[in-house]
């Protein structure tokens, strides 16, 4: 009878051994599936609370008046087809008139050197100064 008792005891250990590795597997597999759920956390929108928030912007980025420089050749009542051909040309419609324009320059000089190079076909050519695309007198322009 002994040997039973001892085949058994042997059986109930093997089967407690098998049991406490089951839940020591369970556990472990438990633990690295939180471990994995705090993972997602990290990368959610929400913040750690010992960072530090980031802060909120609410002034508004004024726009800088740009100011361009353009070499008006004709103020006419009527469309003119010749002039509204030419490469960098700009009709623009106002007081009535459409005003024909070349190029845009960043400076009084460039524009001036410009007006230089045309002088002899549009000898009536001037200077325009133009405030986020609406004219301005010249001076102001310069000031």
């Amino acid at each position: 009878m002994k040997q039973i008792t001892s085949l058994t005891d042997k059986k109930f250990r093997l089967m407690i051994n098998v049991y406490s590795a089951l839940l020591i597997g369970l556990f472990l597999f438990s633990a690295c599936d939180q471990q994995e759920d705090k993972k997602v956390d990290k990368t959610s929108t929400e913040q750690p609370q010992d960072s530090v928030p980031a802060p909120q912007i609410t002034e508004e980025i004024k726009q800088v008046p740009e100011i361009v420089f353009t070499v008006q050749v004709a103020a006419l009542k009527r469309n003119n087809p010749t002039l509204t051909k030419l490469s960098s040309i700009q009709v623009m419609d106002e007081n009535g008139l459409k005003k024909y324009r070349l190029h845009s320059f960043s400076s009084y000089q460039e524009a001036k050197n410009f007006k230089k190079t045309i002088q002899s076909k549009y000898p009536d050519a001037f200077i325009q100064a133009l405030k986020n695309g609406s004219p301005i007198d010249i001076h102001q322009a310069l000031k």
